[in-house]
Order: C-alpha cells, then structure tokens, then sequence
C-alpha cells in the first residue's frame, strides 16, 4: 500500500508538473500564467503536506507491527525471521540461517531506511511547488505594477 501511494503522489505531481509545462509552452498572458502558477502551487503544498503525513503514520504503523510481531515470535520457540530481518536492516548485521548454512549481510546502501528517502523526495517536490507558487506571486504582482 505504501508504494501504491507513493506512485499515486508522484503521478499527480507528474501530471501538474506536465500540465503547467503545457500551459507556459502556449505563452498565456502573464496574468494567466500567474494567477495558474498560484493556483496549482496552493493545491499542491497542501497535498504534500497531507501526503508527509500518511507517510509518518504509515512509518509508524510498520515501527509498531514490527515491535509486535518481534514480541510474538520471542514467545515461540525456533522462530527468529522478525528477529533476522531486524539484525539485518537495522542494525546491519550479517545473519546465520539455521538448517542451510546460508548468510546474508544487507549492504549499507539498502539497510538505510526508505522512509527517510522518501521524506527527502517529499522535501524536493514540497520545495518545487513552494518556488512555483512565489515565481506565481512575483508575476502577479510584476504585473500589477
């Protein structure tokens, strides 16, 4: 679900980014233009703030099944896959399997928390509509002036 609403926000924000493009491409009146660039900067910022928020709860949902389910399996005996998969992208620590002899070890690149990332692209796509919403509000008033 995560990811599907992580591609639902990037293609909204796709489509306006292309939207707007098409709009400058047919040099509309600088009024026009203003009054489009406010117009889908003040839609904008608020859906990414909305969507800063999904993403923190969703990150706390996962931080509290992940307690769970850790806490569940510490009661049954032999288990140990929530255990496993928190040495390994946690804290970065190589696991044994039992049975197989097999090991894995997650690379430092991948055991880095996607949350975080996301919240990076979050602040990127945040900071586009902010700078297109004031380029918005100098035009109109430039050309008010």
């Amino acid at each position: 679900m995560r990811q599907l609403r992580n591609n639902n926000i990037l293609s909204v924000n796709a489509l306006l980014v292309i939207t707007l493009g098409t709009y400058v491409s047919l040099r509309p009146p600088d009024l026009n233009l203003a009054a489009a660039m406010i117009l889908l900067g003040a839609l904008c910022v608020p859906v990414c703030w909305v969507w800063s928020r999904i993403q923190l709860r969703n990150a706390e949902y996962i931080r509290f099944r992940r307690s769970q389910l850790l806490s569940i399996e510490k009661r049954l005996p032999g288990l140990s896959t929530f255990q496993n998969t928190w040495s390994a992208f946690y804290k970065n620590e190589t696991v044994r399997f039992i049975g197989n002899g097999d090991s894995s070890t997650v690379s430092k690149g991948a055991a880095k928390s996607s949350t975080r990332a996301e919240n990076g692209m979050l602040l990127f796509i945040l900071g586009f509509w902010v700078a297109i919403l004031t380029a918005g509000v100098l035009l109109l008033a430039l050309t008010l002036l």
